[in-house]
């Protein structure tokens, strides 16, 4: 055989990866492009506040079932601290279960009196990562107001929403993972 022709064939293996390394990137730049240009649809973003809603709403009125209806089957619920210690309830049950109140840090002193919570969110941020997957980022604030003793309204500690949600196969948006930050942005 031909010395030339015998160095193509040796060459061409080399030439073959590098290639395919090339098409390889160039394809996952063009799916990371598309999903950064995925625009969500008037019933998609519907779909994410009827979400909301149904966590706020079932925070509100003390009913975990509620909330934890925001959730996929096997849904975390995870709170973090100032300090950085997370704690985690997964799974739909163990949020009906347990609700927000699983996720916090243990009480320190007595418990405050009984009253009301009023929970304030943020304006909400989306980003759209493709079709069935987006995350959402917003603040909250909480205001006590006691019902007995100093009526005086109290503020909490604020923080953060970190969500993950996942579109259903009947077009709802659940939380996959929501992540409630306490005390820091």
């Amino acid at each position: 055989m031909n010395q030339q022709v015998l160095r193509k064939i040796a060459r061409a293996p080399a030439a073959a990866a590098a290639f395919l390394s090339i098409a390889g990137v160039v394809a996952s730049l063009a799916g990371a492009a598309e999903a950064k240009t995925y625009t969500p649809t008037a019933k998609d973003l519907m779909a994410i506040q009827e979400t909301l809603y149904k966590y706020h709403y079932g925070l509100d009125r003390h009913d975990n079932k509620i909330m934890a209806s925001a959730f996929v089957e096997d849904g975390a619920l995870v709170g973090e601290t100032e300090s950085g210690v997370e704690t985690r309830l997964q799974g739909r049950e163990k949020i009906a279960a347990l609700g927000i109140m699983g996720v916090g840090p243990p009480p320190e002193g007595p418990p405050p009196p009984p009253g009301e919570r009023w929970h304030f969110t943020g304006e909400d941020h989306y980003v759209f990562e493709s079709p069935t997957r987006a995350t959402h980022y917003s603040y909250w604030l909480d205001l006590l107001a006691p019902s007995t003793g100093d009526r005086t309204p109290k503020l909490s500690q604020p923080g953060h929403y970190e969500d993950i949600l996942v579109k259903q196969k009947d077009g709802q948006w659940l939380f996959q993972v929501r992540k409630v930050v306490i005390g820091k942005k």
